[in-house]
């Protein structure tokens, strides 16, 4: 097919592949795009990158197919592939076939064999006899202490299994989630994709104590008490709660002694959608201050893997925190747990290593918030 572009536009379309628009995605940011498409932060930004660089396209691409082969319950029938067989008949009958096949090859070839007469050698002509060689001097024994010349070298021991493949080990039930998050926390970790932006960090207006959305994006509960700190010379506060495509949820107007709003019943949340808070602390004669804050309310399916992590916090903290962090968006949580592990496996250098990565990730998130 003829090209029909301008030189112009042919220089363009070659600057463009050689020079994407902005920075490389970070893995947050593509594993975002995967999973929720459109409704990602910056989406478009982010796809214009992607379009006009290979890598990212690549592992975006890549992290799509992973999300669609879970949809699609892929590690379920894997499973029941796995699984043992529930009727062992056939495979009692399978193995008698087998033995008896082994028995039938191999049985009349050793029967003729044992059949067959012994032969005889035939004996060899005499040979002229050579003359004979001076007798040797018998070599002296060797001493018992004596190392022999090849030695065997000994065997290395056995490498320990580190805490988290302890902590895998002890499973009774080991769910494919499990696996999935220590998979894809360990390769960020040695991806090195996170980095800080400590630097561009600037105090929140207003301080949001409950539900703590900037450490922990994705919240439990779908009718949540908020809470802040008191603003100096605020005369009153004014709140809305604005669902994600469908508009307004909650206004209201409270007095300057309170600091906390719980969502009434016919407000509840749900699972699995986003939402943004907008807090304005009203000042008499002085410009109002206003906080933005956007969060989200964990699915089911996540909620029963909060659930998880809540109740083997203590006696599995690697692997709850690696929920925490790869499954749940909940970065605060991941904190505490790998600091409780820390405390448990003092002498482990991997979770050193984690709990940077957790607190790097938490500083570039209070900077994204700090906007």
């Amino acid at each position: 097919m003829r090209d029909t572009r301008t030189p112009l536009e042919k220089q363009l379309s070659a600057y463009l592949r050689q020079h994407p628009e902005g920075e490389c995605l970070e893995f947050e940011e593509l594993l975002t795009l995967a999973r929720r498409g459109h409704r990602a932060r910056d989406y478009h930004r982010a796809m214009r990158h992607i379009a006009a660089c290979p890598a990212c396209r690549r592992a975006y691409l890549e992290l799509r197919a992973i999300e669609r082969m879970q949809a699609h319950g892929l590690l379920a029938r894997l499973r029941q592939l796995w699984s043992p067989p529930t009727v062992w008949a056939p495979a009692v009958g399978v193995a008698v076939a087998a033995i008896a096949l082994v028995w039938w090859l191999w049985m009349p070839r050793g029967t003729q064999i044992a059949q067959q007469p012994p032969r005889l050698a035939h004996p060899e002509p005499p040979m002229a006899s050579a003359p004979s060689e001076p007798k040797r001097a018998p070599a002296p024994p060797r001493l018992a202490d004596e190392t022999p010349r090849a030695t065997k070298p000994p065997a290395e021991p056995p490498r320990p299994a580190t805490p988290l493949e302890r902590e895998l080990a002890a499973i009774k039930k080991m769910e494919p989630f499990l696996r999935e998050a220590a998979s894809a926390f360990t390769a960020m970790l040695s991806s090195g994709s996170i980095r800080s932006n400590a630097q561009n960090l600037q105090a929140p207006p207003i301080r949001l104590l409950e539900p703590d959305i900037e450490r922990n994006a994705a919240i439990a509960s779908t009718r949540p008490a908020f809470r802040w700190q008191a603003v100096d010379q605020a005369t009153g506060y004014h709140l809305q709660i604005r669902a994600d495509g469908s508009g307004l949820l909650i206004e209201t107007t409270l007095d300057a002694t309170q600091t906390h709003y719980l969502l009434p019943p016919e407000a509840t949340l749900a699972r699995g959608d986003e939402y943004e808070i907008v807090l304005t602390a009203l000042r008499e004669g002085v410009e109002p201050l206003t906080l933005r804050r956007r969060f989200s309310v964990l699915s089911d399916e996540q909620h029963k893997r909060w659930e998880w992590a809540q109740q083997h916090e203590r006696t599995h903290p690697l692997l709850s925190a690696m929920v925490y962090y790869y499954h749940l968006d909940r970065y605060g949580d991941a904190l505490r747990c790998l600091q409780r592990a820390k405390q448990r496996y003092p002498h482990d250098t991997e979770i050193i290593r984690w709990l940077t990565l957790v607190e790097q990730r938490i500083r570039q998130r209070e900077a994204e918030f700090s906007r």
